[in-house]
């Protein structure tokens, strides 16, 4: 990729994380176990559906942005893009629950 590609899909590249940062700041609310089990089932069905329909903006999200990928980058390229996406997402999520459960262990020690 040349510099005018490269700076091209920078840009598109940003806005796109932009509207997918938008969704994930819809989805605040992380259950754990004691959490589930603290709901009605209405209440448990109204979060499923929820995200269900985030699942569907994100795809709907990634289809728009593939054509418009497409105008800098080849299919190839774009599917490097997107598992490299999925390696951060993957790696971020497994720090995050990392951490979690060291605070939860310093919790129990201090109890």
């Amino acid at each position: 990729m040349t510099k005018q590609p490269t700076a091209k899909f920078e840009l598109i590249y940003k806005e796109y994380l932009t509207e997918l940062g938008k969704l994930a700041q819809g989805e605040k609310e992380r259950l754990g176990k004691g959490r589930i089990d603290s709901l009605t089932n209405d209440q448990a069905e109204k979060i499923i559906k929820k995200r269900f329909q985030r699942a569907e903006q994100m795809v709907n999200i990634r289809e728009k942005y593939y054509d418009t990928f497409k105008k800098v980058l080849t299919p190839k390229q774009i599917l490097i893009v997107y598992q490299t996406e999925n390696r951060v997402v993957r790696k971020t999520e497994k720090e995050f629950r990392h951490r979690m459960e060291k605070r939860m262990e310093r919790k129990r020690m201090y109890k």
